[in-house]
């Protein structure tokens, strides 16, 4: 083997390991994301049903005013 093959070997070896470690810490990230996300859509959730309770116990409060007002 001639030194211009153990080169080109170290180098192709160097490609990979940086790519390699490129993709990894892109599918790190991208793993966080998604689980940020599945937390902002169980919050989002919660806020919804919250939401949905306040504005029944408004609506309950607003007939019972209503009815008061015209007695």
């Amino acid at each position: 083997m001639t030194w211009e093959i153990i080169a080109a070997i170290i180098a192709l070896a160097g490609f990979v390991i940086s790519i390699g470690k490129i993709v990894s810490n892109n599918t790190r990230a991208l793993t966080e994301v998604k689980c940020s996300i599945d937390d902002l859509k169980e919050t989002l959730s919660e806020q919804k049903k919250n939401v949905k309770e306040i504005s029944d116990e408004v609506n309950d409060h607003e007939t019972r005013i209503t009815i008061l007002e015209h007695r």
